[in-house]
């Protein structure tokens, strides 16, 4: 396929989500969850004031953010200097410290917008009052499936997929934005978290977790919403974050059997795709292997690798919750397809993604 990737400088403002007007503040900052100091001071510093640790804080809390604003100061003071707090997902923040979290922002009459995802409509429940809200979902809704046939798109798509949780599938996409943008792409993007329609752009929408629609109707409905993404939005290139993993751990943690990442590969055709890893050290045979198994499961080349700062510990495999340690970067294999959180502080990745799409298609610049 040939797609056209046309450069149009445009304010780096693009997106279908909710436009932010107040003070905010976000939690939890953790661990899994570094990509919000980043968001903070690059993406949405005019928006986004504050960050507050969460989970074990001292992990983070030494970091050199100067936006940090702990927990225990927020108890301490008569008055805060933000109107809302965003509630995130996290990992490593567990549900009895979510609510602990609210109870303390509503005694401090802070308003609380709530996208953690999987704990939403509980928390919403228990503490349901004005002051609190679930976060909105996407400008754009499918009704009902208007075209029986795929729809072709015509700009090119980068996908970011994981093999597991905790693989900073987020921060690459992030940093994906953040470059494109840069260098005067005007973006869509579709984000695997919630807190993506309050950053300016789409999430993945509801419908893909909905068990009331078959797989044929799911891809066709996943097809036609980037369609109408890319009529509204008439982007230069759409980045598309996978959400779950793309393959079972064990027979204890089955991530779905990657049922989402085979329906949004039948959905749309991938130009670019990168593979998120957990911590380890990998082989050329295992590049060749995953880059079988993704192209003969999901129909999708991979040409990166992505290797993260998470492992899971060991003995969880087989327990009903799964935990993850945070080490230190272990060192690449020999090929030029891996990368990991030092290639988020520059460019280097940035443009060799942007080459490779310049062989695939005829580039237009204005």
């Amino acid at each position: 396929r040939v797609k056209t990737l046309s450069l149009l400088f445009v304010p780096p403002a693009e997106g279908g989500g909710m436009e932010i007007s107040m003070k905010y503040a976000v939690y939890p900052y953790t661990l899994d969850n570094l990509y919000l100091s980043k968001v903070s001071e690059n993406l949405l510093k005019s928006d986004i004031s504050y960050i507050v640790p969460g989970g074990k804080v001292s992990e983070v809390y030494n970091s050199s953010i100067s936006m940090i604003y702990s927990m225990a100061n927020i108890m301490s003071m008569q008055e805060v200097d933000f109107d809302k707090v965003i509630i995130v997902d996290s990992n490593m923040v567990s549900y009895e410290e979510y609510d602990n979290a609210i109870k303390v922002f509503l005694e401090k009459n802070i308003r609380i917008i709530l996208a953690t995802g999987i704990y939403d409509e509980i928390l919403y429940s228990k503490h349901s009052q004005k002051r609190i809200e679930i976060c909105k979902g996407n400008e754009i809704v499918i009704d009902s499936i208007v075209h029986k046939n795929k729809q072709e798109i015509e700009v090119p798509i980068i996908s970011v997929m994981g093999v597991g949780y905790n693989v900073s599938k987020f921060d690459v996409q992030l940093y994906l934005r953040e470059m494109f943008l840069k260098k005067g792409y005007k973006v869509a993007q579709i984000g695997t978290k919630k807190i993506s329609n309050i950053m300016g752009f789409y999430s993945i929408p509801d419908f893909m977790y909905n068990n009331r629609f078959s797989g044929e109707e799911t891809i066709l409905r996943f097809n036609e919403f980037v369609k109408k993404v890319e009529d509204k939005e008439k982007p230069d290139i759409i980045i598309i974050g996978v959400p779950e993993p793309i393959l079972p751990l064990n027979k204890k943690h089955l991530f779905s059997f990657g049922i989402r990442a085979y329906e949004i590969y039948q959905a749309v055709d991938v130009d670019y795709c990168i593979l998120n890893l957990l911590s380890g050290e990998y082989s050329d045979q295992f590049e060749t292997e995953m880059k079988n198994v993704c192209k003969y499961r999901y129909n999708v080349d991979i040409d990166d690798f992505f290797v993260s700062n998470f492992s899971i510990v060991s003995n969880s495999l087989y327990s009903s919750e799964l935990k993850y340690v945070y080490v230190q970067m272990n060192a690449l294999p020999k090929s030029k397809n891996f990368f990991n959180a030092d290639d988020l502080k520059d460019e280097r990745w940035f443009n060799k993604i942007e080459a490779r799409l310049k062989k695939y298609s005829m580039f237009e610049q204005f």
